[in-house]
């Protein structure tokens, strides 16, 4: 089922283009990632899903209605950038205050209340003041929020700011298991390692306008390039790889191999076969979802 269906969506404020023909769908199920520097367009994106701003022009259907039907909101769980906390309630309060706004009765609110608590980390202090709470309790208590009616989207910005690492863990294991369950996930994240952990998808968008998206496997694997780790190094190997390909970087007895065409890995493993040593590991060279950004970043800059 599609979630959310976006087609060119575009948002001006006077001479300014904060997002520009941007379209994309979420499936049920599926989480996608959005990246992109500061000012890119990834929050202006969100709020336009949300409806707290209006676009210029394009279409915004959530699970197949017009995002404008309030009622479409039941179904939306959102995690802000920079959450707006009642910071004088103690945490019980607030997730039961926000648990009467969105319509749990009061036997569903504590055992909901509960769980979260405990799963959150913040039985113990539920009735501290948020106030007193630090950066990274706080964001727990919002993240608590977000995810307390069980909604069928979440859409989530910069869900692991200010995180230690065992609580951003204990995030993207919620994250998957609600999307194992069927909800369907949209997060931007300055933590670019995180949404290659994270994301089924991504979408990298510069200055309003997408530059690259799709599976996080598929942009990070270089066409053509291989790993290649090897029981011992001998020279006469580079010799006939470079028959078939280069030999692009040695590093001990690894060797990153760029194949000409016409030529496949198994090529690889017939040379190495009769050179007369053995492949510890052979595999796809990938980047780092973070190189592939900023290369991408590089590239239109230059072409400017």
């Amino acid at each position: 089922m599609t979630l959310i269906e976006i087609d060119s969506l575009t948002k001006r404020y006077g001479r300014l283009t904060a997002l520009d023909s941007f379209s994309f769908r979420l499936e049920e199920g599926e989480i996608v990632g959005l990246l992109g520097r500061n000012g890119a367009g990834k929050t202006t994106a969100m709020k336009l899903i949300l409806d707290l701003i209006k676009p210029t022009k394009g279409t915004i259907k959530i699970m197949g209605k017009n995002h404008y039907n309030h009622l479409t909101r039941r179904d939306i769980g959102f995690l802000p950038e920079n959450p707006a906390l009642t910071l004088h309630l103690s945490a019980i309060n607030a997730l039961n205050y926000y648990g009467m706004l969105i319509g749990l009765d009061r036997v569903a609110r504590k055992k909901k209340i509960d769980m979260l608590l405990n799963r959150m980390g913040l039985y113990d202090v539920r009735k501290g003041r948020i106030s007193v709470f630090s950066l990274g309790m706080q964001q727990r208590v919002s993240f608590s929020q977000a995810i307390m009616g069980e909604p069928k989207i979440l859409i989530l910005d910069e869900p692991t700011s200010g995180l230690d690492p065992i609580w951003r863990r204990e995030i993207r294991s919620i994250i998957r298991e609600m999307a194992n369950n069927g909800c369907g996930v949209f997060l931007s994240s300055h933590i670019l390692a995180e949404i290659e952990l994270e994301c089924d998808r991504a979408i990298i968008i510069d200055k309003g306008k997408i530059v690259k998206e799709g599976k996080i496997e598929s942009l990070i694997t270089v066409k053509r390039q291989y790993e290649v780790e090897v029981s011992e190094f001998k020279e006469s190997l580079i010799k006939k790889i470079e028959k078939i390909g280069r030999v692009l970087e040695i590093n001990g007895n690894k060797l990153r191999v760029e194949l000409n065409g016409g030529f496949s890995p198994q090529d690889i493993i017939d040379i190495i076969n009769k050179v007369g040593i053995d492949i510890i590991t052979l595999s796809s060279f990938k980047l780092t979802l973070e190189e592939v950004f900023v290369d991408l970043v590089k590239e239109k800059e230059q072409v400017k």
